[in-house]
């Protein structure tokens, strides 16, 4: 599952599509492009860990990809 993350995103909207996600899945990803949803990104995985169970474990990481633009 990839969830897209703007500048609008609300952060606990993004938190408990995360926690939810991940009862069903074992994974998501969290797609996102700029200074402000990267910010936004990451208050929700930091909030989302905070209320994952303590047997639990959650990693996190980033990948960057080089998108390619017309010069």
């Amino acid at each position: 599952m990839i969830l897209k993350v703007s500048s609008n995103t609300d952060i606990g909207a993004l938190k408990t599509s995360i926690l939810g996600y991940l009862k069903s899945h074992k994974s998501v990803c969290i797609d996102c492009i700029g200074e402000k949803p990267n910010y936004i990104a990451t208050r929700a995985i930091i909030m989302a860990k905070m209320q994952m169970p303590y047997n639990k474990t959650f990693y996190a990481e980033p990948k960057f990809v080089i998108l390619d633009t017309p010069e």
